[in-house]
């Protein structure tokens, strides 16, 4: 005795639409579990010269989380290198970031798998900051 198997229009519909949803309903789960398995980003704290000093070998982003507010609320642009160097302490000796004059490690990169490290760097012109930015390496 053998089956055949009588696909009709609307069977053949039914499955794609199956298949689809199966296929979407899976998409769904692994982006919600990758979400969720994200880490939040830092909360940000308020600038502290002593800590931010403190923080030269610590894992723990503090600089990062104090980035904004130093950005925010102490001009960096126009000061010279000597009060650069009385907020923020001895720059983080680098080789890979020679275009810059002064380089502050700020921490690790907040991602899920951190590979990078941010970093404050600075130009001088005339002994005076003349542009910053926050780079990855």
């Amino acid at each position: 005795m053998k089956i055949k198997f009588i696909l009709t229009k609307r069977k053949i519909i039914v499955m794609l639409l199956s298949i689809l949803g199966i296929v979407v309903l899976s998409l769904f789960i692994v982006f919600c579990i990758l979400y969720l398995s994200l880490p939040s980003l830092p909360s940000q704290i308020p600038f502290d010269s002593q800590k931010w000093k403190s923080a030269i070998s610590e894992k723990n982003n503090t600089r990062y989380r104090m980035h904004k507010d130093l950005i925010k609320n102490y001009k960096l642009i126009g000061k010279t290198k000597d009060e650069i160097f009385e907020l923020l302490g001895s720059q983080n000796e680098t080789l890979h970031l020679q275009d810059w004059d002064l380089c502050y490690w700020m921490g690790p990169e907040p991602s899920l798998i951190s590979i990078d490290s941010i970093w404050l760097v600075m130009k001088l012109k005339n002994n005076k900051v003349v542009k910053y930015k926050l780079i990855t390496d």
